[in-house]
């Protein structure tokens, strides 16, 4: 989804601190730890918290580019999403999670607001997500201004020769 605007709507205010130090990158992942095992029950697969791990060190590694912000509720670490500036001015912000008892406080929307703002001033005119189709987060994103830019379609393999 693409967002050429500006964001509609305002955000809450929120404790949102970029990722810096070896504590903020634990924190981080543990809230990937529990997105991952998240993602894993409603796939019904195995939890194999230690892929967790592994995305973290990864992502770490982009760092910069790629900047990291967790959101604190009572000095809790609750969620987090990250901002990238990109290439010929367009900048891509993503994987955003917000424990399940924290959600439907905005804290996700003050994320997007951050993040989409840091693209921003490091010379983003528009700013990209991706959503998954299936999945409620599209039209959240739609009420705040990104816009559908490509159709994602699915093919299934017939099981019987029939």
């Amino acid at each position: 989804m693409l967002l050429d605007a500006g964001l509609i709507g305002e955000a809450k205010e929120h404790d949102i601190r970029a990722v810096e130090t070896d504590a903020d990158w634990a924190a981080f992942e543990d809230l990937k730890t529990e997105d991952w095992l998240e993602a894993r029950r409603k796939q019904g697969r195995a939890a194999e918290p230690e892929v967790a791990r592994s995305m973290v060190r990864v992502d770490r590694r982009k760092c910069p580019p790629v900047r990291y912000f967790l959101a604190f509720v009572d000095a809790k670490p609750v969620a987090y999403f990250n901002a990238w500036e990109g290439i010929d001015s367009m900048g891509q912000v993503e994987d955003l999670f917000t424990l399940p008892e924290y959600r439907n406080r905005g804290i996700a929307t003050s994320l997007i607001h951050r993040c989409v703002a840091g693209c921003r001033s490091r010379g983003a005119k528009q700013v990209i997500i991706v959503a998954d189709p299936s999945d409620t987060p599209k039209r959240i994103y739609a009420a705040m201004g990104f816009h559908p830019i490509a159709v994602n379609a699915h093919y299934w393999k017939r099981l019987d020769a029939s």
